[in-house]
């Protein structure tokens, strides 16, 4: 299975609570990006960005449009099932630096017959933006988009999904605010994190 998965990168979110490109902050020497690309490697060979901003192009990744504005990630999720030629993508926030190859095989370990969108769950939360999304979703994707429904956590109920559960010793965290960047350098430069 590996590498017969296409990776998708989410960027097009407004950074509003950042105030700047959150792909691009800067961990362990690397952005945000990078890392999340660095991890991917050896799990998928065709990694894209999806989202219409310039701010990533230095980093060469191929990049490809929302097809719809304004309507929050469900847009990046159809872009990439649109434009996939892989029966299973992984769809990944561009926040999530210190995601780690486990979780990718935990995820791709799911994948069975039924084709239901399969997405990480913490001990706290369900991840939409850390998942394995069937090309075959696309359909279920166009129809929320199509009534206005844009939550991701409604159209995972429609994609009948199932969670792939973490444990304990793993924690994600989506990097939003200021204070969020802060913290996780304090953590890793104290070698709580890897």
């Amino acid at each position: 299975m590996e590498n017969l998965v296409n990776a998708y990168i989410l960027i097009g979110g407004e950074s509003s609570r950042m105030k700047s490109p959150k792909g691009n902050l800067i961990l362990n020497g690397k952005s945000f990006i990078e890392n999340i690309s660095e991890t991917l490697q050896g799990i998928s060979k065709n990694i894209f960005l999806v989202g219409d901003k310039l701010d990533y192009d230095h980093l060469q990744i191929p990049r490809i449009n929302d097809h719809f504005s304004h309507i929050g990630p469900i847009s990046g999720i159809h872009a990439a099932l649109k434009h996939s030629s892989s029966e299973w993508n992984f769809i990944l926030s561009c926040d999530i630096p210190l995601l780690s190859p486990k979780i990718l095989h935990l995820l791709l370990k799911q994948i069975d017959s039924e084709k239901r969108a399969i997405v990480l769950k913490d001990k706290k939360t369900v991840h939409p933006l850390i998942g394995l999304y069937p090309k075959a979703a696309r359909t279920t994707v166009e129809k929320q988009i199509n009534i206005e429904d844009y939550k991701l956590k409604n159209l995972l109920k429609k994609l009948k999904f199932k969670s792939a559960s973490m444990g304990e010793e793993f924690e994600i965290q989506n990097i939003n605010k200021p204070q969020d960047y802060k913290r996780i350098l304090q953590s890793y430069e104290n070698k709580i994190l890897r």
